[in-house]
């Protein structure tokens, strides 16, 4: 709540109190946390790839529509595949970007968004180097994550596949 007097827009503290709130089976009080989160596109809000997560478990949890999320994930976060700024993150930081990446996906039934298309090849080449990194700090954590991003990533790219999206 300290946070929040100071910035009201944080992001990520509304989803640390809705988690808190649901922690304690109060699904109305998590509903009015995420009924105050800020577009995530409001700089104020300081929305990361970790808090966009975040709020797709929140939303779920509570039955809530994710397609807000995923548009964001869609018009912001994929490009950010792209740059060279994604290269010098963590491997957990990575491994974030990756997962908030497959949470941009559409119902597999349909076809993919131009920029889930082009983000299919970078969210790989990231998760191969967050692999290479986490093994070389023998960050046991990161490897996990990463090993539990393959089956997803290779689902995305099946589904990119069956819509004649890759060759």
């Amino acid at each position: 709540h300290k946070r929040l007097a100071h910035e009201p827009k944080d992001w990520m503290a509304r989803c640390v109190l809705a988690s808190a709130a649901l922690a304690r089976k109060d699904k109305d009080g998590a509903n009015r946390e995420l009924d105050q989160l800020p577009p995530p596109e409001d700089r104020r809000a300081g929305v990361t790839p970790s808090g966009v997560l975040m709020a797709f478990k929140l939303f779920r949890s509570l039955g809530r529509d994710v397609a807000t999320l995923r548009a964001f994930a869609q018009g912001y976060v994929l490009p950010f595949l792209r740059t060279a700024s994604a290269q010098g993150l963590s491997p957990a930081q990575k491994v974030d970007l990756i997962e908030t990446y497959l949470e941009a996906f559409d119902p597999p039934d349909r076809r993919q968004p131009t920029g889930v298309q082009q983000g299919w090849t970078p969210a790989a080449r990231l998760a191969d180097q967050a692999l290479d990194e986490a093994l070389a700090a023998a960050d046991a954590v990161a490897l996990a994550r990463v090993g539990r991003a393959g089956t997803p990533l290779a689902m995305g790219l099946r589904t990119l596949h069956r819509h004649g999206q890759v060759d």
